[in-house]
């Protein structure tokens, strides 16, 4: 595994997300979160500029209202509060987004730049 890439999983573990790297230039990034959804998504993995950038953009582009509105009396095992449902992916918001800044920070502080 590339040195770039255990920094990322270092980064993303300390934060308490799993991540990890297939052969085809992607990563998934994953966590349960405190109402039990298994959530995750993924990244382009080619460079770690283009996996920096992909994390931050998706976590820009998280809209918590419509996760919450999409999981809510789905089915799937999920709370029936719609108010349980948007606390938790407020956090995930929040969560996405401490993320990204850990995992810029590990990147500088190990001359990773982007």
């Amino acid at each position: 595994m590339d040195a770039w890439k255990s920094i990322a999983v270092d980064a993303a573990e300390s934060e308490g997300w799993h991540c990890s790297f297939d052969d085809d230039g992607w990563a998934e990034l994953s966590i349960c979160s405190d109402a039990g959804e298994d959530f995750s998504f993924s990244l382009d993995s080619e460079t770690p500029n283009a996996f920096w950038k992909s994390m931050c953009c998706y976590a820009e582009d998280f809209d918590a209202e419509e996760h919450a509105v999409g999981w809510w009396r789905a089915g799937r095992g999920e709370p029936d509060s719609i108010r349980i449902l948007l606390d938790d992916a407020d956090k995930l918001a929040d969560w996405m987004e401490q993320l990204c800044f850990t995992t810029r920070d590990a990147f500088v502080k190990h001359g990773i730049g982007f």
